[in-house]
């Protein structure tokens, strides 16, 4: 079905060609998988995918940052200490509609994708599930020249963060005062309290922006966050 539906959009983009019109003009965003998602618009099915593009221009993906409300600082280009690590068209968090507790340096399309998580997932499932709104989110950082860690000890390929293309998020704290904590609010109640409610909404959200979004029912070594990259493969576990 997919790979029909990109045939058909091709398709279009043919024909306004010849028409002398843009791909844009004939099909919305959110269903242009070689256009960039409006900041305003809630994710769609296509969503990761062109934010993950956004690695190939780094001008871009700035400007569609400074678009959705985003302020950053671009950090210099730099190899890491081992091969595979190292910074490449990242940023620094400056202001979002969120807070971090602690620097967030990380690939512009990761910035890009949590500018739609704050706006569209998080603030929103905050409401619904906990009647008020977040404030600050507490992570385990983005940054770390490390391969992937699995339940055997570390792998043999290059994890996303050791590229800054990835984000460790753990807890949230909200307007009035209390923090919700991963590791201790997913199984509340069972997963039916509010708190579990607001994270189960908060990982299916993620799988809607992010390539990869990795919770606790994934394995062991999530049980106490969500890891969220912009990476090759589409994983939601």
């Amino acid at each position: 079905m997919l790979i029909l539906l990109l045939l058909a959009l091709a398709g279009l983009g043919l024909v306004a060609a010849r028409q002398g019109g843009g791909l844009t003009s004939l099909i919305p965003a959110r269903w242009n998988p070689w256009a960039l998602p409006d900041p305003a618009e809630p994710p769609g099915w296509l969503t990761s995918w062109q934010l993950a593009r956004l690695a190939e221009d780094t001008p871009a993906c700035l400007a569609w940052l400074e678009r959705a409300g985003v302020s950053v600082s671009p950090v210099p280009d730099r190899v890491g200490p081992e091969p595979g690590c190292g910074l490449s068209g990242a940023a620094t968090l400056q202001k979002s509609a969120l807070r971090y507790q602690g620097r967030v340096t990380a690939s512009c399309p990761v910035l890009a994708g949590l500018a739609l998580y704050e706006r569209h997932v998080l603030i929103p499932s905050a409401e619904r599930h906990l009647g008020t709104t977040p404030v600050s989110v507490r992570h385990f950082g983005t940054y770390a020249c490390r391969a992937v860690r699995t339940d055997r000890g570390e792998g043999g390929r290059r994890s996303q963060h050791a590229t800054a293309n990835a984000i460790d998020i753990a807890a949230i704290t909200l307007a009035d005062g209390r923090e919700t904590v991963l590791l201790r609010d997913w199984s509340e109640k069972g997963g039916t309290g509010p708190r579990a409610l607001f994270w189960r909404d908060a990982h299916k959200g993620a799988c809607d922006i992010f390539r990869t979004a990795l919770g606790p029912e994934y394995n062991a070594l999530h049980r106490d966050h969500f890891h969220l990259d912009m990476g090759r493969f589409g994983v939601c576990r």
